[in-house]
């Protein structure tokens, strides 16, 4: 790039140093700002416009990694605050922060990883190169930080926009990385405008129409009938402590239980549906709380969801699930939760891990499930995901290709000790419906809790830290969009894209040799 395009170089290395650093905070922070709980979504538009120009000065990879590193610190250590609040909770010591800023430092290697490749593939000066490069690379380190064991959905740049459905409905197309990709080209655009001084620029036209076709998209998805088996669910929000340490914390917790129960059994629900780990010890095989939720059940004349810890009487091993009873009080399903939290459900390299008895881990880990089966509760088919789970875009659609008519995320988000982590986990939840064409039905001990219809629109949700019921009537939808069908097909074209601008260059070289 020329000195006269480079609007970030100063007249001295030290300056221009300097200069650069504080651009690429400023653009963590912008994106930070997009994110609840601060949810001025307006700014993602052009967050990242002080990074990427810094991206642009044309630099070493190594370099590129450094800027990337910064962003990535700054953007994460800011949206996952939340995560010192609840390991201090936890630890009952400041040690906790320890943990927040241990996962910012390993999180932003992902941001870093992705400025240096881009910038490797972009390899080109000008043209369209660069700002392509720039978009299909952070697609595709997107997606790459949803997989696996350890893999961790937050921060996706498309779910700032869950409050808009007029602009998420390509969403079941694509996924979520479609509107990533829609609010980085966005970025990149108004980038390149400022480096050349003019609006001139082949990216303002694909813009422009990405956006409008966006929007076209969106209009008709939103105003076409949607019918659907009606599915009447009572959504229960406890509020219940997630530390029960005496008889009378399972005593007041198990009242509770009952009473929401008997007020709402009037309302003629088809399921009442509680959330992650309701129930106060193991529904299943403890006697007292089994014959609680048999009772109830049979009262009420319903089906009742409710989450519990469930430990298999065969091999001891412990999990987390949903589970169903029927009207008639029998259990007739149950839900094992596949994708485990590290740390806070089970502790990776456990005998190696040192510092266990700072941060008081806890003695036994979680089993993962194996199955995406839905729970039939006629003529639902429930498609479970607990937890974060929901903010895994694979599992809700495994659900879907199994043959589930309704999606049913139950969380616990109150141990966060703040609304932004449950807000930040709803934002992400509501792509599943989007992506699915799914209703959502999102049950959260301490809120928010909420019904979100198939094309992502909060229908109805609840306040934050207090008891409430929500009782909703859902629609129950078949079919598969595009995305259920096909998945990730769109990352996979930003992926071959990206080989091909890595392996192009080569091939010039090549025929320019032998010409």
């Amino acid at each position: 790039m020329t000195q006269t395009t480079d609007i970030i170089a100063a007249r001295h290395p030290f300056k221009q140093t300097v200069v650069r650093w504080v651009a690429i905070a400023v653009s963590a922070l912008l994106l930070l700002c997009a994110f609840p709980p601060i949810t001025l979504d307006f700014t993602v538009w052009v967050a990242l416009v002080p990074f990427y120009l810094v991206w642009r000065s044309r630099s070493r990879p190594i370099q590129a990694y450094g800027w990337g590193y910064l962003f990535g610190l700054v953007f994460f250590g800011g949206l996952t605050y939340w995560i010192g609040l609840t390991v201090t909770a936890w630890s009952r010591s400041p040690v906790g922060w320890v943990a927040w800023a241990l996962l910012a430092i390993v999180e932003a290697n992902w941001f870093g990883f992705f400025s240096a490749l881009a910038l490797w593939v972009a390899k080109a000066r000008n043209g369209l190169r660069p700002p392509l490069a720039f978009v299909c690379t952070w697609i595709v380190i997107e997606w790459l930080r949803t997989q696996g064991t350890y893999g961790f959905p937050w921060g996706l740049i498309g779910s700032t926009q869950y409050l808009h459905p007029i602009l998420i409905q390509p969403a079941d197309l694509a996924g979520i990385y479609g509107i990533s990709f829609l609010v980085v080209l966005v970025n990149v655009t108004v980038a390149e405008c400022l480096l050349a001084k003019s609006f001139r620029n082949p990216l303002v036209w694909i813009s422009s129409a990405a956006v409008l076709a966006t929007v076209l998209y969106s209009t008709v998805q939103l105003t076409s009938p949607a019918p659907g088996v009606p599915f009447r669910v009572a959504i229960m929000q406890g509020n219940f402590k997630n530390w029960l340490v005496s008889w009378q914390d399972v005593e007041r917790e198990t009242h509770r239980i009952a009473r929401m129960t008997h007020a709402v059994q009037n309302r003629h629900p088809n399921l009442i549906l509680w959330s992650e780990s309701a129930a106060p010890g193991d529904v299943i095989n403890n006697d007292a709380i089994h014959q609680l939720f048999t009772a109830l059940a049979r009262q009420a004349g319903t089906d009742i969801l409710v989450g519990s810890r469930y430990r298999n009487p065969d091999n001891g091993q412990q999990t987390n699930s949903a589970v169903l009873f029927n009207s008639a009080g029998q259990v007739v399903g149950r839900y094992d939760k596949e994708q485990i939290v590290p740390f806070g459900e089970f502790i990776p390299f456990r005998a190696d891990m040192p510092f266990g008895n700072v941060f008081h881990f806890f003695k036994t880990d979680l089993t993962p499930g194996h199955s995406a089966a839905p729970l039939f509760d006629p003529p639902a088919r429930l498609g479970v995901v607990i937890c974060f789970e929901s903010t895994f875009p694979r599992l809700a659609r495994a659900r879907v290709k199994a043959g589930a008519n309704v999606l049913i995320s139950m969380t616990n988000d109150s141990w966060s000790g703040s609304i932004g982590e449950p807000e930040q986990h709803l934002a992400l939840s509501i792509f599943r419906a989007v992506e699915n064409n799914r209703d959502m039905l999102h049950a959260s001990t301490g809120g928010s809790s909420a019904y979100m219809d198939a094309k992502g629109r909060i229908v109805a949700h609840t306040d934050y830290f207090k008891p409430a019921t929500l009782v909703v009537t859902a629609r129950l939808h078949n079919g598969e969009t595009i995305y259920s069908r096909y998945g990730n097909w769109f990352v996979l074209l930003c992926g071959l894209f990206i080989l091909y601008l890595a392996i192009s260059p080569i091939r010039c070289s090549v025929r320019r040799t032998t010409s």
